[in-house]
């Protein structure tokens, strides 16, 4: 037998990896050596029987063969083996059972003189049996194993057809597979056929007598090869090798035909040709450093042995694995050819695995510059797969140029491995770049995904050098933070869904950072216009001229391919964390578009320089890059969608922990973070807490939304129960383009209008900045109460800078706002805006603003409370507000309580309460403290003549609390009790404690201590107001006509 190494060589490796494979491996860093070892168990690695004319010869290999074991083969099988099915199997013939002792270093045994099979009707041919059983020293059984197999008949007979030819029945045709080796009985391979009943082997037969005399034939493959040459069954011999997918270096060898009613059944095997004159390496166990070390492998193996590595490239690189020896590759990545042909499949230990064994880790970004080739690439695969043809060998680096196809094959490979889905398995990914140019689908039960992020927890004043790590187009990107970096690129976006069935799973130290520079809704299209003056249309609708993408294609399939909205899904699942994680979308994202280079007005240029900066299409201009994509001279018009996490629909339970989500891409649509129900799937339980967020998109940056029944995908008894954001740093900025682009909306929404059932929402001890708002804070659905409840907004801390005009919270009768502090500031000296606009009026619910601390660094425009529901509602509780400036507007509006707020304003105020609505709920004032610090003693400040009444409008006029246009009621009244006003600085002037205007409400004043503002004005005629133990500064008995403002008065009265 020629060998495939020198046999010197061979007996060396033999006795040191025996040594080597006798412990068990070891995946730690402790010196094995230190262990006591354990000698290696024997195990028959071959046993196979194969007939010749009248000989049968018996062969074995066995591992690890020493002194302290027997081998023993017997002549015939010491007891009957079962079938497949169970049934015993019929022995037609009587060998002797004898038992032979092996000779050490013996392989094979032939047994001479054996019967020719007598063919006959009865079709009885005689099989020889043989056993192999290894014992150890004192006799014990250990192993064994059974072979057969039948020596040639003397002749055949044949039947032939009326054309002349052997006519044959039908064919069942079986290939094993390469790795399936013990075929002791005919009837073995039913469970590892992949080819059978293949059709095409069927001849017209004459009659059903006297047809093709065939004896049975076992692990016979000279006589087998020789029958069906004979009966033409090879006549389409290619077909065969078709179907059965062979490889270069491999063919089937035929070794048993036999006949079953009025077919014939053949079955064959996959062999290596490489392998069938070397002698393998009788061992179960053996090493090599690494993977790459492994494919220029020279030595054959038996199948089954297990080969370890020290690392995939290059030794202590994470990529060490363990691998089994088979015929055939299991997988993409996780198989490694020898160069004798054999396949060795990753076998993953402990349920663990390092994607760097995948060989994970090498993929090129495909930048700006490359992207030509990678489309072309694209497209010359599609064709291929279209066409059934092999693709170009030069693509062979962008065919596995992607990591995400490794880890979507690390978690088959654990899911195969693993006892049962009550184990956890864990797929490890170590510090650096991978590509993933495609979508990782997680439906897995108990599973972890880890790596090596530490997130990075950023402040405003790190954004500009963050944001330099990002340069369009360049490979470094988060790579810099020394983490487990996921990008995508112009090839291919990076995304990640958990999904059903998922359950326990849980992903940390994560990167996820989408390189892209523009997505499938980017497009530039021509300057013609229509009569109307709007982009010109066909019939369609669609735009004329488009160019998707600004790649030089209007191909829209070679659009879509790079486009994504969300980097990560959790959708139909359960029990799901992610923790200590970084989602990245950076401003480079979409700060390049490109044009053609003659049209008029082109915009300031990225200078990168050479084929950097420029390419040329297929028609021969040439674009380049565009620093502003949104400059109107353009005509860009840009409607992406970038989400950093979407909480998505059917989800239970899902938490995430410590992250950075960064979406500074200045798009349209998309947001920081989404709990979703878009298909009514009923979801409780999302928790997103300590997280850092910066948010620049036109979109809300945290919404919560359920589908309205106008959707299509409306669900009767949806809903969202329980919504946890918590502890988190939320930065709202403003685009540095919102000059040319639809500026950003709400940083929260909570439900559309309509939207069904959302409850148990806690935004709880965030910090939340805001800078150029130029929308709402935060915004509330109009949904109805029925089935909602406990929304609450509660002990974070909001920084707004810059703003103007806009409503802090935008909301709802069901929200309560307590216990958060608002520090409001702004460069021009004022800032404006209510901080809570009531819209909707529900009879048995009331909105909240309760036990809030308010800070004004500027003069201030705005409300902390505007009513716009017309009707009484809403309470206003136990806040404390700072105005370091002056009060230009009412801090509360409409009110229906206001209790125990204490106000310290430093200027002028307007009112403090006031109300324009119709009373639908008793009013109380009761308890508030108002320390107001204006000193107007000056008279220059009044700029004030003579003999004028002090009731007009002058700048320090100030009421606390007023009443325009309210219809009278019998059934509501109003309650100001116990309140303070301090202002030691001010004069009487134009300052009143109570104004009505156009209305006679009733009003019950009692127990207020008022110094200077006790006026009360427009009451004059009123009788329904009652004064009852109120007092001045000095502690003084307050009589009604103290309270009774004079019209006109004289210059005494200050």
């Amino acid at each position: 037998m020629k060998n495939c190494f020198k046999l010197g060589f061979r007996f060396v490796l033999v006795a040191v990896f025996a040594s080597f494979f006798s412990c068990s491996f070891d995946f730690s860093n402790s010196d094995s050596s230190e262990k006591p070892k354990k000698t290696a168990v024997p195990s028959i690695l071959k046993f196979v029987a194969e007939g010749g004319d009248t000989t049968v010869t018996a062969k074995w290999a066995v591992s690890n063969f020493s002194t302290d074991y027997s081998l023993i083969l017997i002549d015939g099988w010491d007891e009957i083996p079962k079938k497949n099915d169970g049934t015993e199997i019929t022995q037609n013939v009587e060998q002797s059972r004898k038992e032979i002792l092996i000779e050490s270093g013996e392989r094979e045994k032939t047994f001479e003189g054996l019967i020719n099979s007598e063919v006959s009707n009865s079709q009885k041919t005689p099989i020889y049996t043989y056993t192999l059983i290894l014992k150890d020293k004192v006799g014990n059984e250990l192993e064994k194993k059974y072979a057969q197999a039948t020596p040639a008949p003397e002749s055949f007979e044949y039947s032939y057809d009326e054309d002349g030819k052997v006519a044959h029945l039908g064919a069942w045709v079986f290939v094993l597979r390469p790795d399936y080796e013990e075929h002791y009985m005919a009837k073995s391979y039913s469970d590892s056929a992949f080819m059978a009943n293949t059709g095409g082997f069927t001849a017209s037969i004459k009659d059903s007598q006297g047809i093709y005399r065939l004896p049975n034939i076992f692990n016979n493959p000279k006589t087998v090869t020789k029958l069906m040459e004979d009966s033409g069954y090879l006549e389409d011999e290619d077909f065969l090798k078709k179907k059965a997918n062979l490889e270069d270096g491999e063919e089937i060898k035929w070794f048993t035909m036999t006949r079953s009613g009025y077919h014939v059944e053949i079955v064959g095997q996959v062999v290596k040709t490489a392998l069938e004159n070397c002698e393998q390496l009788e061992t179960t166990e053996y090493e090599v450093s690494t993977a790459v070390a492994l494919k220029n492998e020279t030595n054959a193996f038996y199948n089954g042995t297990k080969i370890k590595t020290k690392g995939y490239f290059e030794e202590g690189d994470g990529g060490e694995a363990v691998y089994e020896v088979s015929g055939r590759a299991k997988y993409t990545y996780g198989s490694v050819k020898t160069a004798t042909g054999q396949w060795c499949n990753i076998v993953p230990q402990n349920n663990f695995m390092n994607l760097v064994s995948l060989g994970a880790g090498k993929c090129f970004q495909v930048t700006w510059e490359k992207y030509p080739s990678w489309r072309e690439y694209q497209k010359e695969k599609k064709l291929a797969e279209s066409n059934k043809t092999a693709l170009d060998s030069k693509w062979e680096s962008y065919k596995y140029n992607n990591d995400g196809e490794r880890i979507d094959e690390a978690n088959k490979i654990l899911q195969e491995y693993r006892q049962s889905e009550s184990e956890t398995i864990t797929l490890f990914i170590p510090r650096g770049n991978y590509r993933v140019a495609s979508h990782i689908g997680i439906g897995i039960k108990n599973y972890v995904l880890r790596g090596e992020t530490v997130p990075r927890h950023l402040t405003p004043d790190q954004l500009d050098s963050f944001e330099s790590t990002f340069a369009a187009g360049d490979e470094s990107g988060s790579a810099l933070s020394g983490g487990t970096v996921l990008y995508g690129d112009n090839g291919g976006s990076a995304t990640l869904t958990v999904w059903g069935p998922s359950d326990n799973v849980l992903i940390e130290g994560i990167t996820i950072e989408s390189r892209e520079i523009d997505s499938k809704r980017t497009y530039w299209h021509s300057t013609e216009r229509d009569s109307t003056g709007n982009y010109a249309r066909d019939e369609n609708g669609n735009y004329l001229d488009i160019n998707y993408v600004g790649r030089g294609t209007s191909d829209k399939s070679m659009a879509d391919e790079q486009w994504f909205s969300r980097q990560i899904n959790i959708s139909q699942c359960q029990n799901v964390k992610i923790r200590d994680c970084e989602f990245i979308i950076t401003s480079h994202i979409r700060d390049m578009a490109v044009y053609p280079a003659n049209r008029e007005n082109p915009g300031d240029l990225y200078d990168f320089g050479g084929a950097y900066g420029e390419y040329p299409t297929s028609d021969g201009s040439v674009w380049k890059y565009q620093a502003n994509p949104y400059v109107e001279s353009c005509d860009l018009h840009t409607d992406k969608q970038f989400t950093t996490l979407s909480f998505y629909s059917g989800w239970k339970n899902a938490r995430v922990d410590n992250c950075l989500l960064y979406n500074m891409s200045g798009v349209f649509r998309g947001a920081s973070v989404g709990f979703l129900d878009f298909y009514g799937e009923k979801c409780e339980n999302g928790t997103v807490n300590n997280c850092t967020m910066y948010h620049n998109c036109h979109d809300e940056q945290i919404g919560v939304f359920t589908p309205t029944k106008k959707s299509a995908c409306y669900k009767d008894g949806e809903y969202i129960n329980g919504v946890h954001f918590t502890n988190n740093r939320v930065y709202a900025m403003r685009d540095e383009h919102v000059d040319k682009i639809k500026t950003r909306v709400m940083v929260f929404t909570i439900g559309y209008d309509g939207s069904p059932d959302i409850m148990n929402v806690d935004i709880n001890g965030n910090y939340i900045y805001a800078n150029n708002l130029p929308s709402k804070l935060f915004t509330f659905g109009g949904f109805s109460w029925d089935g909602r409840k406990n929304i609450i907004v509660q002990n974070n801390t909001i920084e707004l800078k810059n703003s103007g005009g806009v409503y802090m919270f935008e909301t709802r009768p069901y929200v309560e706002i307590r216990g958060n502090t608002f520090n409001m500031d702004s460069e021009s000296g004022s800032i404006g805006g209510s901080i809570l606009a009531v819209y909707g009026y529900e009879e048995n619910i009331e909105p909240k603003f309760i036990n809030n601390t308010v800070n004004v660094k500027c003069d201030y425009n705005g409300s902390l409370e505007y009513n716009s529901a017309g009707k009484t509602n809403g309470i206003v509780n136990g806040n404390i507000v700072n105005i370091k400036g002056n009060a230009n507007g009412t801090l509360v509006n409409g009110a229906n309580e206001m209790r125990n707020n204490t106000f310290n304003i430093q200027g002028r105020i307007k009112n403090i309460y006031n109300s324009g609505t119709t009373l639908s709920r008793n009013v109380t004032i009761e308890g508030n403290t108002l320390n107001m610090y204006l000193d107007d003693t000056d008279e220059s400040v009044w700029n004030y003549s003579p003999g004028k009444t002090y009731y007009h409008s002058g700048r320090e006029g100030f009421t606390f609390a007023s009443w325009w246009n309210n219809p009278s009621s019998d059934t509501y009244s109003v309650i100001l009790s116990k309140n303070t006003i301090n202002a030691p600085n001010c004069t009487m002037r134009n300052k009143h404690f109570i104004r009505l205007y156009n209305c006679d409400i009733k009003i019950l004043a009692t127990d207020n201590h008022l110094q200077k503002l006790k006026w009360l004005r427009g009451i004059n005629e009123s009788k329904n107001i009652v004064y009852n133990n109120n007092f001045d500064e000095n502690g003084n008995l307050l009589k009604k006509e103290d309270w009774y403002f004079p019209s006109p008065i004289d210059d005494t009265a200050k």
